[in-house]
Formats: C-alpha cells, structure tokens, sequence
C-alpha cells in the first residue's frame, strides 16, 4: 500500500519533514505536488471551481479551493491505481510510531467504496456524533467507527480510501464547491457509500503555519492590519520560543484543539444506515 503526501514545491520545510518522517517509519510513499493558488491562471480558476459557490462562501479562499483540486489529483492517482487502499496526508501530519500496524488492520476490513478518517475534528464546534452501532474493533487500542451524521465533521490531513471511492471522490470535488474536508457534501454527490473514523485519534497536527491563505478574506482595512500584525508576533513568538508569550500561544492551541475535538458517542443509527 502506498501512502500519497500533498505538498507544495515552495513548502520545502514541509517536504522535508514528511520525507524524513515517511523514512523512518518504513513507508512506501509518493510525494504529490499540490496545486498552488499561486500558479493558477484565471482561466483555470473559471474551469475548475464554481464561481457561485465561491461568490457566497468567503471562507473559499484560492488555497482552499486549489487544496481540494490537490485532493482531487490524488483520487486520480489512487483510482487509477491496482492496490487495495491509499493513504492520503497532507504535509503536516504527525503519524504515530505503530502506523504499519494500524494500516494494515485496516486493509483487512476495508469496504470497496469506503473512505476511513484518520483525523477528524468538528467543523463548527457543535459536538461530532459518533455512532456506537456497527463498531468494528481492530486491536485492543484501536476501532473503526461510522458518524451519527457527518455534516459537521471535518479534516482531509490523513485518511484511507480505496480506488473505487478515490473515482468517485474526483469526479465529486470538480468543479470545487466546497473544501476538500466536507465529507457530508462529498457523500450528497455520491463519492463514497461508507465513512468511518478511526479511534482513538492518533494522527496530529505538526506544528506549521497554514498554506491555505486566509489572510485573503476580505475584511476591513483596520482588521486586516490587525490580522497581519498579529500573525507576525505570533509567528515570530512560535519561531523564537519567546518566553510568556510562547506559553500563552500554547495554552491557546490547546484550547482551539479541545474546541475541535468536540465529540461524543451516541446510540444513533450511523449515517448511511437505511
């Protein structure tokens, strides 16, 4: 099985460390270059993305949209593939030591047209339900669990697909509506007819800026000064381990993650159950 790593050309720091990490844990793996908003011409843009889509939603920002084309790209690689499963990251997860092992339960209980999440988090801070109904347990640490829903369920950084859904999943994104990670707008378009989580999380965030230019949306002239300023200290603060306020930028990322790791277990039927 081989694993897929999204990575911009420019984003060498990035690069670097999935290569050294991929290495070390004995992987397989091909790097793909992502689509970078930077490159694109606007005639691109008019061919790939939905312009009304787009037009209402602010929070589509050019490295959004050509992070779900790079997503997009790699279903294509996959669906085109003879393996059984592909493992899709983006260049700034954290994998942990006993992924081999995790990989490989998995590909024994994988469905044909199935997409498991190795990182998920809530989109909107309302809790991500998790069905009880259906679980299916791996080894003593770790089970693969289907969402009550999957509306509010979000993140793309790591997840296992197979090459019938990886077809499916291309042909849904193009033309982009919406991130790469809204996994309950790709169901809608048919890209997949099972979704199940891994648990407990074991994949993380690394620690490096975002790539997906929010900066970009449009806000008030002062916002927009304050929002740029502030990334700088906070930046240099990460850069420098700056004392105080790298403690306090700290506690605040643990704070968001909590906010994002909002979940519970409940009694529901999962999501695609008739």
């Amino acid at each position: 099985m081989k694993v897929y790593v999204i990575s911009l050309r420019r984003a060498t720091e990035r690069r670097a460390y999935m290569q050294k990490q991929l290495t070390l844990l004995g992987l397989e793996y091909e790097i793909v270059d992502a689509v970078d908003y930077q490159e694109m011409t606007p005639a691109e843009y008019a061919e790939l993305v939905d312009p009304a889509a787009v037009a209402a939603n602010p929070y589509l920002t050019k490295g959004v949209l050509a992070c779900a084309l790079s997503h997009a790209k790699v279903s294509r690689l996959i669906a085109a593939s003879n393996a059984k499963m592909g493992l899709v990251l983006e260049d700034d997860a954290q994998l942990p030591d006993n992924i081999k092992k995790l990989l490989a339960l998995i590909e024994q209980h994988i469905a044909n047209e199935e997409v498991i999440s190795m990182h998920y988090y809530s989109h909107f801070g309302t809790p991500v339900e998790i069905s009880r109904q259906r679980a299916q347990k791996l080894d003593e640490e770790s089970s693969l669990f289907y969402p009550a829903n999957l509306r509010n369920l979000g993140s793309a950084m790591a997840y296992v697909i197979t090459p019938a859904a990886a077809a499916k999943l291309s042909a849904a994104i193009v033309p982009v509506r919406v991130a790469a990670d809204y996994w309950g707008e790709h169901y809608r378009q048919g890209a997949f007819t099972s979704f199940r989580c891994l648990y407990p999380i074991k994949t993380h965030d690394a620690e490096f800026r975002s790539t997906l230019n929010y900066n970009s949306i449009k806000t008030s002239t002062t916002r927009q000064v304050a929002k740029d300023v502030i990334g700088g200290v906070a930046a240099f603060v990460r850069r420098t381990k700056f004392p105080v306020l790298f403690n306090y930028l700290k506690k605040r990322d643990k704070a968001r993650l909590e906010t994002r790791n909002n979940m519970r277990f409940v009694d529901a039927k999962p999501f695609n159950a008739n």
